[in-house]
């Protein structure tokens, strides 16, 4: 919004005459006003909304001491937003001063898990920058300078005293010793010289600072203005008195670390969670001592658990890399999730990508500790999955959008166990990538976890039993294929909920079927057909070509599906029209007349509902029923009709499948017969 577009919008708030008012460097003409508060409120939202923001510098700056957790995870996605947002930069700060706690391999796997995320910094260990180096433990130069600055101003003073261990067997320490924090004996006023003796003898000494606040003030975005008195006995003033900065080896604590590198590398904003306000006192002190402009500080809330008890390993999976490879999650779910907590979001819906989160972030935090709970990551988890597979399917060069869901379903769908021969009847020329490529596009809606996905899926890796006309029996458990039971053994804490319902609930269940006669004759004759069988003769071919993309997967699958789904209609019309007659009624029309007719609706719904629970050994919801027999293709379809090999003849079924129209089969319950 340009400051001409701003003054039309404030027109309505203002009397009578016009004045120049200027705000933030921008003259803009509006009408003088006496207006109320609320008026004063909308009029700067306005015109804050009109002032372009200034880039912003941030940083995320973990210590290789561990994996990232959520927690860390959530706050440099918070940064980064940040810094794209203004047009800014994001950077990656290495704060790896403890070597003592420093773990190996910890600080690839941190960068490994970030860039999984969909994370890249402009400036960072490994891709250089302005600054550099960007690892604290190649900074010390730098930060032994300023502490000497400290020094000479006399805003630190060395101290000899024991380390703590030592002075455990030393004598009491003084009451001086025991208020300062530390420091057994008064060690800041000892004289220049004897201090200046001591460190050319070689004695140890570690570097404190000397506050001379009365009182220490910051403005928090989140917190607005904390304001901490000297004499007002706050831990927070309390842990600025004395503090280490420089440790007996040389090496910089973490507190002046963090200070002279946000200061070095001109850091704006410093966006961290709550844990570090009793630091932040110190940190402005600090800055204040070197005479430094401290950057604006936003304290996000701490995640807790339902008992608001901090996220640990006893009571969730904190570590991000475990949490991804056990429940399959996408990272655009992930960020989508965890930006959620804690932040206010001032859009409805909830569902975005990185770019879409960019376009709205502001730093409007919410107060207090947020609750993690696991329904909201699997229910954004599905969302994102769907886009995925629908713009894998609807566009080539996206395909692999498909290679992660895919990669994650490969391990628990256990194809690879598969007898040769059953791999060789269900998949013929595809490997076990495509197929599952081919259930996730007939199927994009249901993914938030690999088992329970699969689970879902289960008859694409399980062949049904041989129908009986007394029950919609669930598919044979084979040891090769995936078991339901074992898919269903995640908890409400690992998967989001209970298991979903599979196959096997349908065990005893008859079809409720208003035209059972009519939909066996369709089925056979559906089975029969030539278009159909050429249709669905997709993988055991040789000759023809499999497809090359998602895309290309996509539209053979809904060719063919389209196929059957015309022969089916010719059949469906058909029957409708002699079944129309039988009743008396007038069957002069076209065809999209018919197919308003309450008989042909029955027709369709009975047909597919009968087709699904001989393929998948359920009747009610799942994929398109042509889509699942183009994925399963004709034999294997085929086969799933009947016990006996695809084969042999359809004559050859069960005799009580294919009695005439007359025929009365159990378990099938007749709403009206025709």
């Amino acid at each position: 919004m340009n400051n001409k577009n701003a003054s039309r919008m404030l027109a309505g708030f203002f009397k009578c005459y016009s004045k120049v008012w200027r705000y933030r460097g921008s003259y803009i003409n509006v009408k003088h006003f006496s207006a109320s508060s609320i008026h004063r409120k909308k009029i700067r939202k306005i015109l804050d909304k009109s002032q372009p923001l200034e880039p912003a510098r941030t940083r995320f700056a973990p210590s290789p001491t561990g994996f990232l957790h959520l927690g860390s995870l959530r706050t440099a996605i918070f940064n980064y937003l940040w810094a794209k947002k203004t047009g800014g930069q994001f950077i990656l700060r290495v704060e790896d001063t403890d070597r003592k706690r420093t773990v190996t391999g910890a600080e690839k796997r941190l960068c490994d898990d970030l860039r999984w995320a969909g994370l890249h910094w402009d400036e960072g260990p490994d891709v250089g920058g302005r600054y550099r180096p960007y690892n604290q433990s190649s900074r010390n130069d730098l930060y032994q300078y300023h502490a000497n600055e400290l020094l000479q101003t006399g805003h630190a003073y060395r101290c000899f005293c024991p380390s703590k261990q030592d002075a455990q067997q030393s004598s009491e320490p003084t009451e001086i010793g025991a208020r300062i924090g530390g420091c057994s004996s008064d060690c800041k006023s000892l004289p220049r010289g004897e201090v200046q003796d001591r460190v050319n003898q070689g004695q140890p000494s570690v570097v404190r600072f000397n506050s001379k606040q009365e009182r220490v003030i910051w403005k928090d975005l989140v917190y607005g203005e904390i304001y901490v008195k000297a004499d007002s006995g706050s831990k927070m003033f309390n842990s600025i008195a004395d503090t280490v900065l420089m440790k007996t080896d040389g090496t910089p604590t973490y507190h002046l670390a963090n200070v002279v590198d946000d200061h070095d590398m001109r850091i704006t904003h410093v966006i961290r969670g709550t844990e570090w306000m009793p630091s932040t006192a110190l940190h402005v002190a600090l800055y204040e001592a070197l005479r430094w402009q401290p950057p604006l500080f936003s304290h996000v809330s701490l995640l807790t658990d339902e008992g608001h008890n901090k996220l640990s390993k006893r009571n969730f999976d904190v570590d991000v890399a475990s949490l991804i490879q056990k429940h399959g999650l996408l990272p655009e779910a992930l960020v989508n999730y965890l930006v959620l907590l804690g932040w206010s979001n001032p859009d409805k819906n909830d569902v975005k990508s990185m770019q879409e989160l960019t376009d709205i972030f502001d730093l409007k935090f919410t107060k207090g500790d947020t609750v993690v709970t696991t329904e909201k990551l699997f229910y954004l988890q599905k969302q994102h999955a769907r886009r995925r597979i629908i713009a894998a399917g609807s566009d080539p060069s996206q395909s692999h959008l498909l290679d992660l869901l895919v990669q994650y379903l490969q391990k628990p769908a256990k194809v690879s166990k598969w007898d040769s021969e059953v791999k060789r009847e269900i998949l013929g020329n595809r490997d076990v990538d495509l197929y599952l490529r081919s259930i996730l596009l007939i199927d994009p809606g249901t993914y938030d976890t690999p088992r329970r996905y699969l689970d879902e899926n289960n008859y694409f890796f399980r062949r049904a039993k041989a129908k009986t006309t007394q029950q919609c029996a669930s598919p044979a458990t084979d040891s090769e294929f995936i078991s339901p039971d074992e898919a269903s053994q995640a908890n409400s804490l690992e998967d989001g909920g209970s298991s979903t319902t599979t196959s096997a609930s349908l065990s005893n269940q008859t079809l409720d079927l208003t035209y059972p006669a009519e939909v066996r004759r369709m089925v056979e004759q559906i089975v029969e057909n030539d278009k159909v069988k050429k249709a669905l003769s997709l993988w055991h071919d040789e000759r023809k070509s499999l497809p090359r993309n998602a895309h290309e997967l996509h539209e053979t699958i809904a060719g063919a599906a389209v196929t059957c789904q015309n022969v089916l209609f010719d059949l469906m019309i058909a029957h409708a029209t002699r079944i129309l007659k039988e009743k008396g009624a007038d069957t002069e029309g076209r065809s999209f007349v018919l197919k308003k007719t309450p008989e042909y609706k029955a027709l369709n719904v009975d047909f597919h509902k009968y087709l699904r629970s001989l393929i998948s050994g359920r009747s009610e919801a799942g994929p398109s029923t042509f889509r699942v027999m183009a994925v399963l293709g004709y034999e294997e379809s085929v086969r799933r009709f009947s016990p006996l090999k695809a084969k042999d003849k359809w004559s050859q079924f069960p005799v009580a499948l294919l009695k005439g129209i007359d025929a009365k089969v159990p378990g099938i319950s007749v709403g009206r017969e025709p």
